[in-house]
């Protein structure tokens, strides 16, 4: 028993000397591995570094940046030389800000912000914005105080790098502090742009002053961060944007974003009193470029009266037919887009029993066989739908592409429909 014992003593310290010789030798590898990539950097700088000082070859940034993170110390080492050296021409500075900019990474950002003193007053901007996007949790909160800086460039690079990589404590901070008046407005929208989609957002403090700003590019932003962030004040804003009220000739694309946010944010507005407008400019202005997005959008909101606006012109071009085929899978697919699928169920049946001709029958497109197909599913009409299935010639291949249709969910588990988009075991 004690042999035993002794035998897997022996086994399991081999083991474990086995595994710290294994992770010293990683270790050495690693090492020189680290070593031999700053000695490829630091040659390159050299070699490159006179030619980037006089002519600041931006070819030349991403030779830099391709040797990032190691080219970082001899870039460092020439900032302190630089620095120390009261003579030098800030140009020279700034061209190594640009090299070390591009190629920072966490611990180098805690680096550079340690100089950050010393940086000229007209580099720091930027170079502040790069430390805190290649920064951490203790880096943006060092970063905190130049929120409220004097100097304005700064302060803006400040408050918008702790929006877009800050966490939610540094956005409330930050978003107090923001100088509509004073701060480069196309800068502001895009970091209210890309700070929307963040979750942390909803900590941003906003202040209705923005609604009062007219300047393109800040609205576009703005808009995008209304989309994703409701603001309760915003709603008569958006249906102004939305329908051009104000006569500010808006893009297309912002007049649909405003629907986008209007939309997004509706339970927070007095539905009833902007439902009016929509309703309103709807009517009087039926073949505006906003029209229809103005339509859907009711209609996604539960208005009868944008469903019926969308309705009104193929439902005529149907009537006006007599249920010519064609025009009956153009009103169909749009009952079926609009979650009327009984109506779209009517609409394909009628029509496909008025085609009397076998020949005429068999032209009829796969495709519309699929929304037919789904206009029988979304109608509970199950045995109708795999008889459209079937009917489009599609093999089990080309059918499974249809499979996540969400008419088809419900009935994914029958037998038939196993069989048809290649679902069974």
């Amino acid at each position: 028993m004690i042999l035993r014992a002794s035998l897997l003593f022996v086994i399991f310290t081999s083991s474990i000397f086995a595994q710290e010789d294994g992770l010293e030798v990683l270790r050495e590898k690693l090492e020189k591995n680290a070593k031999e990539n700053i000695e490829k950097a630091q040659l390159v700088w050299e070699q490159n570094k006179k030619t980037f000082f006089e002519e600041g070859d931006r070819r030349l940034l991403k030779t830099f940046q391709e040797h990032a993170p190691y080219i970082q110390d001899p870039l460092f080492k020439e900032l302190e030389s630089l620095l120390l050296n009261k003579e030098t021409n800030n140009e020279k500075i700034s061209r190594v800000l640009q090299a070390l900019t591009i190629s920072l990474e966490e611990s180098g950002a805690m680096r550079l912000l340690n100089y950050f003193d010393d940086i000229p007053k007209n580099e720091k901007a930027y170079t502040l914005w790069s430390i805190i996007q290649r920064g951490d949790k203790q880096i943006h909160t060092k970063c905190l105080p130049y929120t409220t800086s004097a100097n304005t460039p700064l302060r803006q690079a400040a408050i918008e790098g702790l929006l877009v990589y800050g966490n939610k404590d540094h956005i409330s901070v930050a978003s107090q502090h923001i100088d509509y008046e004073k701060f480069n407005l196309d800068q502001l929208g895009a970091a209210l742009a890309e700070m929307g989609s963040r979750i942390e957002a909803s900590h941003f403090n906003f202040n209705p002053i923005a609604l009062d700003i007219k300047h393109d590019s800040f609205i576009e932003g703005l808009l995008i961060f209304l989309t994703k962030n409701p603001v309760k004040e915003s709603g008569n804003y958006l249906i102004t944007i939305a329908l051009n009220l104000d006569n500010s000739n808006v893009n297309l694309e912002s007049q649909e974003q405003a629907l986008k946010a209007f939309e997004a944010g509706s339970i927070q507005f007095k539905w009833s009193k902007e439902q009016n407008k929509l309703q309103r400019f709807l009517k009087s202005n039926p073949k505006s470029s906003i029209a229809k997005e103005i339509a859907w959008t009711l209609h996604r909101l539960g208005d009868s009266k944008g469903t019926q606006f969308l309705l009104e012109t193929p439902q005529k071009s149907y009537k006006d037919s007599k249920g010519e085929w064609k025009y009956a899978v153009s009103l169909a697919k749009l009952q079926v887009e609009l979650n009327l699928h009984k109506e779209a169920y009517s609409v394909f049946t009628r029509s496909y029993k008025a085609i009397r001709n076998p020949q005429n029958r068999n032209r009829i497109r796969g495709e519309d066989c699929i929304w037919a197909a789904r206009a029988a599913a979304g109608a509970r009409r199950p045995t109708e739908a795999l008889e459209w299935l079937d009917r489009s010639g599609y093999s089990t291949k080309e059918l499974r592409q249809y499979k996540s249709m969400p008419e088809f969910k419900s009935y994914l588990d029958r037998i038939g429909f196993e069989a048809l988009f290649g679902t069974e075991n």
